[in-house]
This record gives structure tokens, sequence and C-alpha cells, in this order.
């Protein structure tokens, strides 16, 4: 089977990681892959960066975005996407010869939705859902576009999706139960076709490994707890709860100074610079972690994980340390209670409670989790999308 898979970038974001570790485990599983991406950082052979890197790309990105941003009054932090510029493809789909085409995450300009839903009639089209912008007109997630304008041009957006789905065929797939119920109750026709797929990692990548060796690698110390915290742009994001973060740290300074329990940060950005946490706790800044390799040895030599996010899907943030057998301390919303068994492989605090998030930091610390299985392999994720493949091709073909 040739899949052609489409992504605005190979390897940013939770979308992208999606995409290009799907796309990696479909080839190896012996089909046809290429990834179709507006930026290229990695070095595959099945990744080809759109020629329409140039003026085109920058019009349609400022196009797609800043309706949206002038309408949240130039807030940066609001994620909003028309979704309604882009090429057309023609040329991709006329070099591959796509027998199913897989979206993942296509805004900023690279591909519109109108595009998407018009080559759904001719290839069928298995849309995987990473936000909730493919059903609120461009909003990423609720409480996200407040202002009256922009909340009108959602709802405008929303029946200009309705008129261009008519007689399309495309499944919508949702990581996690949560937002294909969130779906469901929007405004989108009741008669498409939709399906949940979970996430996964390669497991022999993704697995626990021993904290002591590690631990030397990374100049951490041996026999002390750590607790690891980073995103893309931690805290500065609202909806990855970077403000609440930080008040919980603060409000534990004196108990991890008692207790001697280190922090370890990753990201783009130093949090502690802005945290200005006590001088007597130890923080360590890894940065920027480059490959999976590196990224599954930093949460395998950590003690918890915290994911203080007040709005997410199914992320990777909480897939990839559960799996290395990293317990995960997080909020319970979205996909996540799906991922964390309350107590049992980390800890679900009630949403916007610091207190109870600190009891569930002290809870994992103290190593009280009971053993618990959940199967996070791609090899199995990636066989029910080939099912689901093989399924709308025939569909099609009838």
């Amino acid at each position: 089977m040739r899949i052609l898979v489409l992504s605005t970038h190979d390897n940013r974001g939770g979308a992208a990681k999606a995409a290009y570790r799907f796309s990696k485990e479909f080839e190896k599983q012996g089909h046809d892959v290429c990834m179709y991406v507006r930026d290229k950082s990695l070095e595959d052979d099945f990744i080809v960066q759109s020629p329409k890197r140039n003026l085109f790309a920058k019009v349609s990105h400022f196009l797609d975005f800043t309706p949206g941003y002038i309408l949240n009054g130039f807030d940066k932090g609001v994620q909003f996407t028309l979704g309604l510029f882009g090429e057309n493809l023609k040329q991709a789909i006329k070099e591959f010869k796509p027998d199913v085409i897989n979206i993942h995450w296509t805004w900023k300009g690279f591909v519109s939705f109108p595009k998407i839903c018009k080559i759904s009639k001719k290839i069928p089209v298995v849309y995987t859902m990473h936000d909730y912008s493919p059903f609120l007109g461009g909003i990423t997630y609720p409480d996200q576009g407040e202002g009256l304008l922009v909340n009108t041009l959602s709802k405008l957006n929303q029946s200009l999706r309705k008129i261009f789905l008519k007689d399309s065929n495309i499944t919508f797939v949702s990581p996690s139960e949560f937002l294909l119920e969130e779906f469901k109750k929007s405004t989108m026709p009741t008669n498409l076709k939709k399906k949940v797929i979970n996430n996964g990692v390669e497991k022999h990548m993704f697995r626990e490994q021993d904290k002591n060796i590690i631990r030397g690698k990374l100049n951490l110390q041996p026999n002390k707890k750590y607790i690891l915290l980073g995103a893309v742009n931690l805290l500065n994001n609202p909806v990855k709860g970077g403000k609440i973060l930080g008040e919980i740290l603060h409000e534990m300074e004196e108990y991890l100074i008692k207790e001697e329990i280190g922090l370890v940060a990753f990201g783009s950005q130093n949090p502690f610079e802005q945290l200005k946490l006590d001088k007597g706790i130890e923080k360590k800044f890894l940065g920027f972690i480059k490959t999976e390799e590196g990224m599954a040895r930093v949460l395998s030599s950590v003690n918890v994980m915290l994911v203080p996010s007040l709005a997410e899907n199914y992320p990777f943030v909480v897939l990839e340390p559960l799996s290395c057998k990293t317990p995960v301390v997080a909020f319970s919303i979205g996909g996540i209670p799906e991922m964390i068994i309350h107590k049992g492989n980390g800890y679900l605090a009630k949403v916007g409670d610091k207190d109870n998030f600190i009891d569930g930091i002290k809870f994992c610390l103290e190593g009280k989790m009971n053993e618990s299985k959940r199967d996070y392999s791609i090899e199995t994720k990636a066989r029910e999308y080939l099912k689901l493949f093989n399924n709308s091709r025939k569909t099609s073909l009838s």
C-alpha cells in the first residue's frame, strides 16, 4: 500500500511526532510511505519537503494565522487557525500516487481543509485529530477564543467546513475517547466516519532503564530523588499550566530542601531562570533533547514527571514517561485519564487543585504505586491504522 502522510512539520510538536513515528512504522511493516512536510529537519529518506517553501508558503501562513491573532487581541499564546489556505498537493499526488492519505496537522497555511475534502473524493483520507481545530473552526482548545469576534469567525468557519465535507471520503481518527466524544458533541455532521486509535511509542526505545547508569551520564546523583518537568514553551503557554506549576514548586520549596529532592528540566528555554526557586534546591537544565534515545534516557533517570497541562488530547509528554515506567502526575483532563491509572502508574489530580497535585508528587516520590501494565506499542497502533486504510480503500472502490 502507498501511504501519503501529511504534516506541516516533521519533528516539532506532538502531531508531528505522531506523523513521523507512524510513517516510520508503516514503512517498517512493509508499505511505501511518503511523509510530505513543509518544514523538514530530520534526515529520513521517506520525508519529502514541499518545494513551496517560498513566498507562497509565507503568504499562506500569514493569511491563515493573522485573522485569529488580530481578533484575539494580538495574543500569541492563543492558537487559532483558519485552515483555508495552502498548496493543492497536485504535484505530490502525481509523483507518489498514494492509495490513501493520512492527515496529521497541516495548518499554518500548509494544506487547507477545503483542499483536503476535495482530494478525498478521489483518494480516501484518514484525518488524525490532535486537537479541536478540525471541528471547532480553527480554535485548538475551548476557552482559547474568548472574544466575541473570534468566536463568530470560528462558527462561520464551522459552517463552511460542513459544506466542504459534503460527499467527501474522510474518516476522522481521534487518539483519545475524550476528543472523539467532543467531536460528536460539535456541530459537525453526525454521519461522518469516526474511530479511536491511540498514539504509540517504540517499545525498544521508550523502556525502563537502569537509573544509576543513566544518571552517571547525566551527572545526576545516584541515590537522590528527582522530579522532571519540560515542554515546549512550558511556562508561557497557558494551556501547558506553567503558571500553576510555578506556584506548586514555590509552595514545595521547604519540602524539596528538607527531603533533598532535585529538579530536572528539558526544553528550548530554561524554566529555572524564570521560576527563581530557592538556591538550596538542586536544579539541572538539560536543554533541548534532540533524539528519542536521549529523551528515553532522561525519562528513565528521574522518579516522577510533572504534566500540569490544563488541556490535552493523548500527549506524548505523558505517554513516553509511562512507557519508561516513570510515574506521571497530571491533572485529570482530556485524554490523560485514559493513560494514567490513578495510583497505579501515576497520579490524577483534581483539575486546578494545587494541594492535590502536590499530594500526587509526594505519593509518587514515595513509590506507593501499584504495578500496572498498558500496551503503548506503536506496532499495535500502526496495525489498527493499516486496517482502517484498507477498509477506506475498499469503500472508495465500491
